[in-house]
């Protein structure tokens, strides 16, 4: 150790001093001792011992007495000269100078080395530093490279740190800014970026248009100043305006964040909006906010274009060559497809009343870590609505997805036991609620309503609880597929769609508990699944209330209830170990229970209204059933054998019916129908059968039978009280003159039973003046009206019609000639009083001559006028005709009129009709003179009237032809125009 020059000149004096203070006590003593020896007193010097208090008083006699004792006079050593002291004095002086020139130089040495080291490390300093400062700014632009590469390469990035901010274009850091510690807002940020990148135009608004970064540690808010952002879009990620956060924090409140339309042209598939991520470590809060088309969706396959159609037609049997695939959509390189704001692994953050429409995917959480979602709406989105995959501890409440592309929200990525409820989807395209590959999902609370696809799908679920979900008008409310396993259904409401709750095949260890089912088109639930148990279920308006298919194996079925719709509970062919207990149909408009599969089991079930109670094609076993209110209570199959046993079936028709080649076995039941049993049932125990049902429509049958009967006795009686008719061919002529000459032919009575085509003829005649054969003058009797053509009964008269004069004649006139068809006379009478027939002669129809024989005219001409024109012409009614031959008049066909209802002949005198007339009145009231006979039968309708100056007129048919057209030898009766309009 190298000592400083002062403290060896202190050392120096101090030695000094204390060699002289010995030296004086050594010589004190005695002065005749022997001299000490020079060497000795040098050697003693030089090593400048030091000296005891003993040695200060001994005599140097040895004895080690210092006071001497009895050899206290003795004479000691010889003393040290002062010459012997100087000289002494000056080797050590000497010594000493040597050794501080020694340690001078040491010293010296000792301080370059010392410079040398300070500089040496001066130098490694500096270098040190420098080396840092290039590691630093190698850093820098590292991680400005990476942050470019992860933000998907935009053209202009921004990297906030804790003192400074790094500007990138294109990759390449071009400067750094160093600025302020502390929280950042945009307004702020705005003043340390080149022009462009964050424009303010001070209305409240902000235009992004580069990415920007926030590293750890710092925090960036909307602030104030901004309402509304505005972020670019392009082409790709290039240019489109990101916010990213990593281990940083980012609060956007009461803001409005929208994505600019990209420029025009751009191409739908990699086109990309401004968006949002939360990176890891990262935070995000957005609070009262609307966020719109943000993001792009997930790329997906293009749609194959139809094949053109061939020029030629193809060759039968020629292979066709296969479509090759679509080529799939590739990114720029480096680019991203960010959905619109996303939590990305290790994130975390809160979203709170705010609306996120139209994004590209509305809310994506992939591995983050306790985001807080309360009173958010997703809508309109262009994927799916809301994505959770791998997220751990996120909480909902009143989340909204509604009227997005894919689905409502879709679970997928790393499964783990998370809750998922609190939210509700309405018309998405796709599933309100899809789960996928997740172990044990806590569902519950999910309401889903109108989603196109279906309300809640379980995809390769394992141990999921479904609690408390409901589904409205959606094809499927529940679906169950994939090969789930484990899952627990409790508390299901779906009401519409075609179905309510699916479990396809594939599916095992199935649990549905207190579900209900309204108004599914096709099946309230359909089950294909293995071990599967069901209870507690109540359907009511579904076609097919519950379906089992035959895929489905070990299926039970407990306490459910079915109401309304087709058929109750359909189990298909090949179904396995199906048991229904204590299950309900009522009001059915079809069957209520329907098995194809063997085996199935029905206990303690209850059917009530439909047209077939249980519908058993395949062996079956029911035990404490009842039917009721159904058309057919039980059908068995073909070539089955199905077994009944304390049941109790009530149907309208049939109660139990078998078809061929099948049997049934009824042990101590009740069975009431019209048709109890049919075909080949074995009754065991003690049964209640109704016996077969009265024949009513036998009964009746006989009842009419024997009314039939009476009636056809009474009328039989009847018959012998048979209705008398006498009728005759009349000629509707004019009664002639009291004065006429003939007499009467003598009456001919005629018995005739009236036919009912003959009381039709009678019935549809009038009122006549004719006389009653064996009745007074002057009664009248039933006329019939003319038929169309009239048949006479006698044959005409041999005598040809003589004309009328061809001058006027004064007093009675003749009669003008009848009408072609002449009117039949007939008189009823009852079968108990006698009826008689008066033939009257009928004018014979007019017809042509026959070749040979002379025409009316020239007979006429040759015969004559009469003799006297005065005399009054006799009535040709009053000439004798010859009678009938025996059954001409019982052969003669009846009228062919319709009939009408027989009328008597009324007392009251009918008005007299008079002739048509184009002569002068004095011709015509020509006088003349009558008796009182023919005055009394003209007043009476049957005979000439008197018409005050004693002028006899005869009466005339209104039909008759007129009196000039006779003497013009014309009748207007035989024109055939005029007898047709007649």
């Amino acid at each position: 150790m190298t000592r400083s020059p002062r403290t060896t000149r202190s050392a120096r004096v101090a030695t000094g001093a204390l060699a002289a203070l010995l030296i004086g006590m050594t010589v004190l003593p005695g002065a005749a001792a022997a001299p000490v020896p020079r060497a000795a007193a040098s050697s003693e010097t030089a090593k400048s011992d030091p000296v005891t208090l003993a040695a200060l008083f001994d005599n140097n006699n040895g004895d080690g007495d210092p006071f001497g004792g009895s050899n206290f006079g003795a004479p000691g050593p010889p003393t040290i000269t002062m010459a012997e002291i100087r000289a002494a004095r000056a080797a050590e002086q000497a010594a000493r100078r040597a050794a501080q020139a020694a340690r001078r130089a040491a010293h010296a040495r000792a301080i370059a080395a010392h410079r040398a080291a300070n500089a040496a490390r001066r130098a490694a300093k500096a270098q040190a530093a420098a080396n840092r400062r290039a590691a630093q700014r190698a850093a820098s632009a590292a991680s400005a490279l990476a942050n470019w590469n992860r933000t998907g390469r935009p053209n202009q990035l921004v990297i906030v740190r804790g003192r400074h901010i790094d500007l990138v274009v294109n990759g390449r850091m071009t400067n750094r800014v160093v600025r302020a510690a502390g929280p950042l807002t945009l307004a702020t940020l705005a003043k340390y970026l080149p022009a462009g990148w964050l424009s303010l135009p001070g209305n409240g608004s902000a235009q992004l248009t580069a990415s920007v970064v926030l590293t750890a540690g710092t925090l960036l808010d909307n602030g104030p100043d901004v309402h509304v952002l505005n972020l670019a879009s392009g082409p790709n990620s290039n240019t489109a305006a990101g916010l990213w956060v990593g281990h940083a924090t980012l609060n956007l409140h009461g803001l409005t964040v929208n994505a600019v339309d990209p420029p025009a042209g751009t191409p739908a598939a990699t086109a990309q909006r401004g968006f949002l991520v939360a990176g890891n470590g990262g935070t995000l809060n957005v609070a009262d906010a609307t966020l719109t088309n943000l993001g792009a969706p997930p790329p997906v396959k293009p749609v194959v274009p139809p094949a053109p159609a061939p020029s030629t037609r193809a060759v039968p049997g020629a292979r066709t060559p296969p479509t090759p695939a679509p080529a799939p959509v590739v990114l720029p390189a480096g680019t991203r497809n960010e959905p619109g704001i996303a939590f990305s692994p290790g994130s975390t953050g809160s979203v709170v009343r705010s609306t996120l429409k139209g994004n590209g995917i509305g809310l994506k959480l992939a591995g983050s870590r306790n985001v807080h979602l309360d009173t958010v709406t997703m809508t309109q989105s262009k994927a799916d609505g809301l994505v959770l995959r791998g997220d751990q501890g996120t909480t909902m409440k009143a989340v909204h997805s509604q009227h997005n592309a894919g689905n409502g929200v879709l679970v997928n990525g790393a499964s783990s036991p998370r809750p998922i409820s609190g939210f509700d989807t309405l018309g998405n395209q796709r599933f309100g609620l899809a789960v996928i590959r997740q172990n044990q999902p806590q569902i519950s609370n999910v309401t889903s309503v109108g989603d196109q696809a279906g309300g809640v799908r379980l995809t390769a679920t394992t141990g999921a609880a479904v609690t408390n979900v409901s589904s409205t008008d959606s094809p499927v409310g529940l679906i169950v597929n994939g090969g789930s396993n484990h899952l627990k259904l409790t508390g299901v409401h779906t009401r519409g769609g075609l179905r309510g709750i699916v479990a396809t095949g594939g599916v095992s260890a199935l649990e549905i508990a207190s579900a209900q089912v309204t108004d599914a088109g096709r099946a309230g639930i359909a089950v294909a699944a293995t071990d599967a148990n069901l209870h507690q279920l109540t359907i009511s308006g579904s076609t097919t209330g519950l379906q089992i298919s035959g895929r489905a194996a070990r299926t039970t079925v407990t306490d459910a209830h079915v109401s309304g719709g087709h058929t109750g509970i359909r189990i298909a062919e090949g179904a396995s170990v199906v048991a229904l207990n204590q299950v309900t149909t009522d009001g059915v408009s079809g069957t209520g229970i329907s098995t194809a599969a063997p085996g199935t089991k029905i206990t303690n079930a209850r059917v009530t209204g439909g047209t077939t109670g249980i519908n058993a094609r395949a062996a079956a076993d029911i035990t404490s059933t009842s039917v009721s209110g159904v058309n057919e209570a039980i059908h068995s199959g073909p070539a089955v054998q199905v077994t009944g046993k304390k049941v109790d079936l009530l149907a309208a028709a049939t109660g139990v019916k078998v078809d061929p080649n099948g049997v049934f076995l009824l042990t101590d039941s009740r069975v009431r129908a019209h048709l109890a049993l049919r075909g080949q049932v074995d009754l065991f125990g003690a049964n209640t059968i109704s016996p077969p049902p009265f024949n009513w429509v036998g009964a009746f049958g006989v009842l009419f039978i024997a009314l039939a009967f009476l009636l056809e006795l009474a009328h039989f009686i009847r018959q012998r009280r048979k209705v008398r008719v006498a009728f005759a061919p009349v000629k509707r002529a004019v009664p002639v003159p009291a004065t006429a000459t003939a007499p009467a032919p003598a009456p001919v009575a005629a018995h005739v039973v009236v036919t009912p085509a003959m009381a039709s003829a009678v019935a549809g005649g009038t009122v006549a003046g004719n006389t009653v054969a064996g009745g007074g003058r002057g009664e009248s009797l039933l006329e019939m009206e003319p038929p169309t053509e009239a048949i006479p009964i006698v044959a005409p008269p041999s005598t040809p019609t003589v004309a009328p004069p061809s001058t006027p004649t004064t007093g009675v006139k003749w009669p003008a000639s009848p009408r072609r068809a002449a009117a039949a006379r007939a008189t009823i009478e009852r079968a108990d009083e006698p009826a008689f027939f008066e033939p009257v002669a009928a004018e014979p129809a007019p017809s042509q001559p026959a070749a040979g024989e002379p025409a009316a005219s020239q007979l006429a001409a040759e015969t004559g006028p009469a003799a006297d024109l005065g005399q009054d012409r006799p009535d040709p009614a009053a000439e004798s005709e010859p009678e009938p031959a025996a059954g001409e008049s019982a052969g003669r066909r009846p009228s062919p009129r319709p009939r009408s209802r027989t009328m008597r002949p009324s007392p009251r005198p009918r008005p007299t009709p008079y002739r048509r007339s184009n002569a002068p009145a004095a011709e015509s009231n020509a006088t003349d003179t009558a008796t009182g006979d023919q005055l009394e039968t003209h007043s009476n309708g049957t005979g000439p009237s008197d018409n005050g100056d004693r002028t006899v007129e005869a009466p005339v048919a209104v039909d008759a032809p007129n009196t000039g057209a006779e003497a013009n030898r014309h009748d207007d009766t035989e024109d055939p125009e005029i007898r047709a309009a007649s």
